[in-house]
């Protein structure tokens, strides 16, 4: 359906496109084709008009199909806000913090667990972002491990991760890499086991304003966002 709906939208704007380059170049050359009638030119832009308006109309009948019908399981606007930090090593985290959340690498809970004594149910597991192979399934013992220590949610950054944070019997926190943009995307991880979700950095706070939450929902206020990653980084 997606697929679908790309493909049209793609042809849509080429459509558009190639009118607008038609129009511009006919209103540059019609001086120059005195053979060329009026009548005919602009009946070619009416039909050009008549396919984007029909393909205009399709689209958005078609997108109207995806819209949220759970209107009863939209959630209000909090009336306080909660607090997250992440840190890079337990060496990095003050000695007095309000955070409702400290978010660390999965190494570095793993080489010290005693940050999940200190901070229970505040502690949450950051798993990598890239896990390739057999790095899957030790990472998945190693979250067992840590649940059974006193670990409770994890921080996700991609499908993957998810997966393996419910089948350890962890909470998955949805992080910003996964791209969340509308509150469709929103309900469809709801639907994956995450209710709590980390919106894009690309939205504005008008978009995050106006999203339909299905899940609870937050937002990167401050910090450095990674724009890609690589096993092997080209550059």
């Amino acid at each position: 359906m997606w697929l679908v709906f790309a493909i049209l939208s793609a042809i849509f704007a080429s459509l558009r496109s190639s009118l607008i380059k038609f129009k511009t170049s006919t209103d540059n050359c019609i001086d120059k084709l005195p053979s060329l009638s009026s009548f005919f030119i602009n009946s070619l832009l009416i039909q050009q008009f008549q396919v984007f308006a029909l393909l205009k109309t399709f689209l958005c009948s078609f997108f109207k199909t995806l819209t949220i019908d759970d209107e009863e399981n939209i959630l209000p606007l909090p009336l306080k806000t909660e607090l997250r930090l992440r840190f890079e090593s337990i060496e990095q985290i003050p000695e007095k913090t309000d955070a409702e959340k400290i978010i660390l690498p999965l190494r570095e809970i793993k080489n010290h667990p005693e940050a999940l004594q200190k901070y229970k149910e505040r502690c949450v597991c950051e798993i990598p972002v890239l896990l390739y192979g057999k790095d899957t399934k030790k990472t998945k013992q190693t979250l067992i491990s840590l649940k059974n220590q006193g670990l409770e949610y994890t921080l996700c950054e991609n499908l993957g991760a998810i997966k393996i944070t419910i089948e350890a019997g962890l909470i998955p926190l949805g992080g910003a890499m996964l791209g969340v943009l509308n509150s469709l995307s929103l309900k469809e991880y709801k639907k994956l086991g995450v209710e709590d979700m980390t919106l894009s950095t690309e939205m504005s706070f008008l978009l995050m304003k106006n999203i339909k939450r299905t899940a609870k929902t937050g937002f990167i206020a401050y910090g450095h966002a990674p724009l890609m990653r690589f096993r092997c980084c080209p550059v």
